[in-house]
Formats: C-alpha cells, sequence, structure tokens
C-alpha cells in the first residue's frame, strides 16, 4: 500500500505545508478495482493521469495530514 497526499488548493491545504496536508490517495493491490457493473461511478473514484499522481490511485476525498511521527 502506498500513500500520497493531493493538493487542495481551494481548501488552503498543500503537501508541502507543515504538517502536509491534503486529500489521502491510496495506491496498491489491496486498493479496489471499483464498483461492481458500474464504470461512471469507478471512474469517478479513480485519478488518471496528471503530474503528481500514476493511473489507479484511489481518491478517497478524506483531508489528511501527516504527523512528524509519521502517522496520518
Amino acid at each position: 500500500m502506498k500513500m500520497r497526499l493531493k493538493d487542495i488548493p481551494e481548501m488552503g491545504y498543500l503537501n508541502t505545508d507543515d504538517p502536509p496536508r491534503g486529500e489521502l490517495c491510496l495506491w496498491g493491490p489491496t486498493v479496489t478495482k471499483g464498483y461492481f457493473c458500474n464504470p461512471e461511478k469507478t471512474a469517478e473514484m479513480f485519478h488518471n493521469g496528471g503530474p503528481l499522481h500514476h493511473d489507479g490511485w484511489l481518491l478517497t476525498g478524506d483531508v489528511a495530514r501527516v504527523l512528524p511521527n509519521g502517522a496520518v
């Protein structure tokens, strides 16, 4: 499982903040492949391209921050 934070500039959350803040994005074999028989909802759930993320990153919709001890 890999984790990244996506900037949410309209809310003032940036991964360059101290501590880093942003939308929690997940990637890995334990992440869902999508909604059963619902490609439209699946497309909404995954980010497909862009400079900070690659295909397959799950956008959780949750705002998170990374604490100095590494906890999210």
